[in-house]
């Protein structure tokens, strides 16, 4: 992109002959096309004309990209009114001709309300009609979060009212300036639209790959992404069809029969700490060698049997040798039986992966916390006014709606389909994962808790067993009483909603692990102690513990680097009384003496006896950056459950 805006710039005689100028004349010099036409809508009569770029007046300014001359205007036979205009974006797009579209006004890239933007060019990407709706697909060339608000935007629930849809549109969340939007919004909104009358050969590299399967054989991997946020999409047994449909349309292929070897491995789920991997991959064709190939249609990647090595990769093209990821050495032509490095690959069960979410004019007649249920509240409470709703995945807090959220009781996103869901199946630190909130702090907390298993059964759980009613009671300390306390919640738990490819809905917050739910009400009845999950956004393992365990006595040792010390502090109980549920929110510490301060040495040595006496302990690092990734591995300001401190064979 750098080298290429500059090529642009030494052809416009400076980057400032860059500042204003039309998506014509830029498709022009990239593509040679002289076919250019534009269209403007004149919003009183609803019709649009066109016109087109008089190329007798570019040819004596080849250079010129700033002055356009006036657009010679057809007949009547060229003014289409919306409906036929529609059909006429659809004929352009089917074509491959590239299009752009902007609105009037009269301020350059004046922000408007709607999220759109004035006098400002965006990329027209696609004009379908799918399930009796008329959609575009449209870019801010920004690639940021400015993207339409209405209706089939981003955070519009009509994707999940109409999963068939977003299957069709290959429909993602993410803030990169690519949204789609009702035809009928933009036909009242947008005033013209550019378009440059020359098929591309395709608008993708996919087709070129299954044209020249033998490409890229170079050693190595490829590169691997860290996870984004991503929309999910919800498909159900009957839309098997319309995902096979949207696959074979885009990769340009015919439907094949499967054979019966691959009908229970037809549809995989490929889990992935790597969003660029991580997804459902569908069955596209069987090679000669009798191996599957399968292809997940939102990421681009496929899934291959590379023979002479014997193993299973994923890849941007079949056969590729640069590959993100492979498979132990097999024979086996299902890859759900496969060994894999950093991956887990099942077969997809969609009458096991329907959605079962609460409805609350339908509901299944369990209990609902009638303080604590199913609201936006719940996340997000009101009196909160210091934190960003866009972490979360929510509103602004303005209305009554969770945008992307939906709730499903905690037994059905547990991992086992056959066993009876269980409140507790062998506690341990492995069971407390953090999920999409900052609550490192608290799941770092009850991870040391879980080394002593019986304190989470017997003392913090009034409720000892899994209760299909969906009731629980956990006892939590009130420091400001000084006694512990029932907290009441249910098991619906707040969550994304699931891929179709998923077996189950991922929580929005702490994850579960196996077939126990014991970390998602816990979790959730700290919330409700707190007055919401987003009031668990930041944090301190001291206040965890303190309403946990009901210890009063907390120490917090910090470390200055420069004198190599470690100097002791107490969270003081007088500040903590008068905010008993606050856990965003920590006086400062109040420093002992010398005697408190210590070296290396002796620091080690009291962790020992803190780990000998079943003492509680978390560490951090400082930084600048929350949660910062660093070369060593570690993260920089992230709380870590410090389970124990030991001397032996000579190493500390």
């Amino acid at each position: 992109m750098l080298i290429l805006e500059k090529a642009i710039a030494k052809w416009a005689g400076g980057y400032a002959k860059l500042d204003g100028g039309n998506c014509c004349l830029a498709w022009m010099v990239m593509i040679g096309c002289e076919t250019l036409h534009m269209w403007e809508k004149n919003n009183k009569t609803k019709v649009w004309h066109k016109g087109i770029v008089p190329m007798e007046s570019r040819r004596c300014k080849p250079h010129d990209f700033q002055h356009l001359s006036l657009m010679q205007y057809r007949k009547a036979s060229d003014q289409l009114d919306d409906d036929t205009f529609f059909r006429s974006l659809q004929e352009f797009d089917q074509a491959n001709y590239l299009m752009s579209a902007s609105i009037g006004g009269d301020d350059i890239e004046k922000i408007r309300e709607d999220g759109l933007v004035e006098r400002h060019a965006y990329s027209l990407l696609s004009a379908i009609e799918v399930g009796g709706f008329r959609l575009v697909e449209i870019r801010n060339p920004w690639g940021n979060d400015r993207e339409w608000k209405g209706a089939w935007s981003d955070k519009s629930g009509l994707w999940s009212e109409h999963p068939d849809v977003a299957v069709a549109c290959n429909f993602t969340d993410a803030d990169d300036g690519k949204f789609w939007m009702a035809y009928e919004d933009f036909a009242t909104r947008f005033t013209s639209v550019q378009v440059a009358m020359k098929s591309m050969p395709t608008k993708s590299q996919v087709p070129e790959v299954l044209k020249d399967q033998n490409k890229g054989k170079g050693k190595g991997k490829g590169r691997l992404v860290k996870p984004s946020r991503r929309r999910s999409s919800v498909i159900s047994d009957h839309s098997k069809k319309a995902l096979d449909e949207m696959i074979s349309n885009f990769l340009h292929l015919p439907t094949f029969e499967v054979p019966s070897e691959f009908e229970d491995c037809k549809y995989l789920n490929v889990e992935s700490k790597f969003s660029n991997i991580d997804g459902g991959y569908s069955l596209i064709q069987v090679e000669d060698n009798g191996y599957g190939v399968w292809f997940d249609l939102e990421d681009k990647k496929y899934l291959y049997y590379v023979e002479d090595l014997g193993q299973y990769c994923v890849g941007d093209e079949i056969g590729s040798r640069r590959f993100y990821c492979q498979s132990k050495e097999t024979d086996s032509k299902d890859p759900s039986l496969v060994d894999w490095d950093g991956l887990k690959v099942e077969h997809v069960d969609f009458k096991f992966n329907a959605v079962n979410t609460y409805d609350a004019e339908h509901h299944d007649s369990r209990f609902v916390d009638s303080e604590f249920g199913p609201e936006i509240s719940t996340i997000y409470p009101k009196d909160i006014n210091n934190m960003s709703s866009s972490d979360l995945a929510l509103t602004d807090g303005s209305n009554d709606e969770v945008q992307d959220i939906v709730w499903i009781r905690g037994d059905a996103l547990l991992g086992s389909r056959t066993e009876t869901p269980k409140l507790f199946d062998g506690i341990e630190p492995k069971d407390i994962c953090q999920g999409a909130l900052g609550d490192c702090w608290l799941v770092a907390a009850i991870a040391t808790i879980a080394e002593f298993p019986l304190f989470i059964e017997n003392e913090l759980f009034v409720t000892k067993e899994y209760n299909p009613e969906g009731e629980y009671k956990v006892r939590l300390y009130d420091v400001s009483d000084q006694e512990f306390k029932e907290v009441v919640v249910d098991s619906l738990i707040p969550c994304k909603e699931k891929m179709w490819w998923q077996p189950h809905a991922k929580p929005m917050f702490a994850q579960p692990n196996g077939n126990e739910l014991y970390m998602l009400i816990l979790e959730k009845a700290i919330a409700k102690w707190a007055g919401g999950y987003a009031k668990l956004d930041g944090g301190n393992c001291c206040l965890a513990w303190m309403v946990m365990i009901g210890c009063e006595t907390l120490h917090m040792w910090e470390k200055n680097n420069k004198t190599k010390v470690w100097h002791k502090g107490i969270v003081p109980m007088e500040s903590r009384r008068c905010k008993p549920h606050d856990f965003q929110h920590l006086s400062l510490m109040q420093y002992r003496k010398a005697s408190d301060q210590l070296d290396d040495d002796t620091f080690f040595r009291s962790l020992q006896e803190f780990d000998q006496a079943n003492y509680l302990m978390s560490a951090s690092i400082g930084g600048d950056d929350i949660e910062k990734i660093r070369e060593d591995g570690l993260v920089e300001r992230h709380a870590y459950s410090l389970l124990s401190a030991i001397e032996v064979g000579g190493f500390r």
